[in-house]
């Protein structure tokens, strides 16, 4: 039995995690370069969706992308492609290590069957 509800717990736990994140984004302009940047977010990714918010202050997002069924990708230059149908955001971090971070989530997102 309590392996089971070990993981129970761990399943519990990636999924809790899986459900927020927030921190300043790059909206990138291009595949291609990191450094052609065209805005700077305050992102945030709760329930499957990423919130772009002009300052951490504001109330209402500026842009929102749903990620449920979408591709999520990296790219050689750093920045981070979500493609979803007919929609595509592209997103970069100076910091190689919160880029990760914030792919890993887009990915474990993505992935997720239905909204819970």
């Amino acid at each position: 039995m309590r392996s089971k509800d070990a993981a129970h717990t761990a399943e519990l736990v990636g999924y809790l995690y899986s459900k927020l994140r927030e921190g300043a984004l790059e909206e990138a302009a291009t595949a291609f370069s990191r450094n052609g940047s065209k805005k700077k977010w305050w992102a945030v990714l709760v329930e499957g969706k990423l919130l772009f918010y002009s300052t951490p202050q504001d109330v209402r997002p500026k842009q929102s992308h749903e990620l449920k069924g979408a591709t999520v990708k990296v790219h050689k230059s750093g920045v981070i492609e979500i493609k979803r149908m007919d929609e595509s955001v592209l997103v970069t971090h100076a910091d190689a290590v919160a880029r990760r971070k914030w792919f890993e989530m887009f990915k474990v997102n993505a992935a997720r069957d239905k909204p819970h």
